[in-house]
């Protein structure tokens, strides 16, 4: 017997046990993305392989049922559909695992009603007690929380203590809560993941409802996705536009270059201008070939990546849009 493991991005991993004519998967875990995953909220394995080769696959063994553990057994069992193997509890949390939370619907308000009512009235649960630069609480300790803002003698209460490495991060929200004049409530203690048996008895006792997924903006995003979102979000991105007329093949307006996170307006303005004659020369070029298409977008973009990386070394996402106008 032979094992591998399925890594996805490295995030978590999927062991599997090869036998001569058998795999066995253990665990199917989901987790947060790295940050060069840019606008993915979970990642899970990549269980392609696993498709392949279904006739061998005999089953999913749990070991426990945290999410790291089970948490993408939604999203691929329909495309596995094989037996699922653990202790009574985990399965039980695998078949419950979307109907996890029960609530009147007069106890929660839309975040634009706030200003309604006093502020003894409203409770936020918020992300955020590790400190990490985008969550909700820390917008709101820096004060830049669209819809939230911290008014003196607010209770903030953190709900466990700060995990190993983000010691700083922590320290520097509280710091931030304290400046605005907030009561901040906050006991060294941690409190585990883990739970207890009161509280699993308890779950027994609580009736939940079904929960309705929508389904929209639930997908699997692929690499040059994220290719472009890492690009956009370090050296912007720059949009060429061309008009041709549909008959005559010729251009009936002037290309129009555009940026939007690129460089600072002084570099813009030096740049710009070259950019231009770099990108005009290219479609003049390609006009007199009779190249069309695809492969015209394809190599003015190479044009403009090209004359960019040579004159400020930076790698922006290059879009051509290519219009053809009816005359």
């Amino acid at each position: 017997m032979k094992t591998s493991t399925i890594f996805y991005k490295k995030t978590h991993s999927m062991p599997l046990y090869f036998g001569k004519h058998a795999i066995i998967a253990i665990d199917c875990g989901m987790s947060f993305p790295p940050h060069n995953m840019p606008g993915i909220d979970t990642s899970i394995p990549d269980v392609d392989y696993l498709i392949e080769n279904s006739d061998k696959l005999k089953g999913i063994v749990l070991t426990h049922g945290h999410e790291d553990h089970i948490g993408a057994i939604p999203y691929i069992i329909e495309s596995l559909n094989v037996p699922i193997y653990g202790t009574p509890l985990t399965i039980a949390l695998v078949e419950k695992k979307l109907n996890y939370l029960n609530y009147s619907e007069d106890v929660l308000i839309d975040i634009k009603d706030v200003p309604t009512y006093e502020s003894k009235e409203i409770i936020f649960l918020t992300t955020g007690n590790h400190g990490e630069p985008i969550n909700c609480l820390t917008e709101i300790a820096e004060g830049t929380h669209d819809d939230i803002k911290l008014l003196p003698g607010d209770t903030v209460l953190f709900s466990s203590i700060a995990i190993h490495g983000s010691e700083n991060l922590f320290s520097k929200t509280m710091n931030l809560l304290e400046e605005q004049g907030a009561n901040i409530i906050f006991q060294d203690i941690h409190a585990t993941g883990h739970a207890c048996i009161d509280e699993l008895k308890l779950i027994d006792h609580i009736s939940l409802k079904e929960v309705l997924i929508d389904g929209l903006g639930i997908g699997n995003i692929g690499k040059n996705i994220i290719s472009d979102r890492t690009k956009m979000g370090k050296n912007g991105v720059v949009i060429i536009e061309t008009c041709f007329g549909a008959s005559s093949g010729r251009l009936v307006a002037p290309t129009r270059i555009t940026t939007r996170g690129f460089v600072n307006t002084k570099l813009s303005t030096d740049i710009l201008p070259g950019l231009e004659d770099a990108v005009k020369s290219e479609i003049a070029r390609l006009i007199a070939q009779g190249v069309t298409g695809n492969k015209f977008d394809s190599l003015v973009q190479k044009a403009a990546e090209k004359y960019i990386i040579n004159e400020c070394d930076q790698r922006p996402l290059v879009i051509v849009l290519t219009n053809e106008i009816v005359l």
